[in-house]
Order: structure tokens, then C-alpha cells, then sequence
């Protein structure tokens, strides 16, 4: 999965902003009725660090908890949750992208067992 398809995926199903296929996300304002925008161009969970931990914010939010620890020349983020008793895990070259790709693999897990239930 490329960068741009990653955060997309992020945006979308881990974040919950609409994509607007031309330039941007939109997000909801609590109280308001109009949305914000995130340029997709300048936000890039999966190679800016500081945007990645907006995501880890947001999975906090959903309840899950977050770990992260260099493996040699790699980095682990490990996502669990213990109401569902699951654990998702990535480990990559950098800690951004394994933050990514541990927090859409647990959304996609969690959607996957509310839609069995």
C-alpha cells in the first residue's frame, strides 16, 4: 500500500473525515455546521510523525491502547484493546507508517467483529 492510499485509508475509516476526491478531508466541527479541512497534500499520517500521533489520539479516543519500541532497524506499534481482547500489530521502517498500519488493521478488525455481532 502506497503512502497516499495508506492515509487516505487513515483519513477515512480510522480519522471518520470524508474524503473530497479533488483536494482535501472534511471534518466535522463539534458545533458547528460547517466542516474543517485537512489539504491531503500537508497531512501525511504515514510519513509525518507528528500527524500519526493525531491518529494515535484518535484510537485512544476509541479505546485502545498504544505501544511502540524500535526493533533493530524497524519500529513496532502495537495497538489492544481490552474490551474486544485484541491485539493488531505492525513493524516497519519507520514509526509513523507502523502506527498507521497497526491502528487501520484494529479499526478494520473492530468494524469486521461489529458487523459479526
Amino acid at each position: 500500500m502506497s503512502s497516499e492510499e495508506l492515509d487516505r485509508a487513515i483519513a477515512t475509516e480510522v480519522m471518520g473525515w470524508q474524503d473530497h476526491p479533488s483536494f482535501a478531508f472534511a471534518l466535522d466541527v463539534p458545533g458547528s455546521d460547517e466542516p474543517a479541512y485537512r489539504y491531503k497534500e500537508s497531512w501525511s499520517p504515514s510519513t509525518d510523525i507528528s500527524h500519526a500521533w493525531e491518529v494515535v489520539e484518535k484510537m485512544r479516543e476509541r479505546r485502545w491502547q498504544f505501544n511502540r519500541h524500535p526493533e533493530s532497524d524497524q519500529w513496532q506499534a502495537i495497538v489492544n484493546c481490552r474490551a474486544l481482547r485484541d491485539t493488531k500489530s505492525a513493524c516497519v521502517e519507520t514509526l509513523p507508517r507502523a502506527i498507521c498500519l497497526a491502528a487501520l488493521a484494529a479499526v478494520r478488525a473492530e468494524n469486521n467483529q461489529q458487523q459479526e455481532t
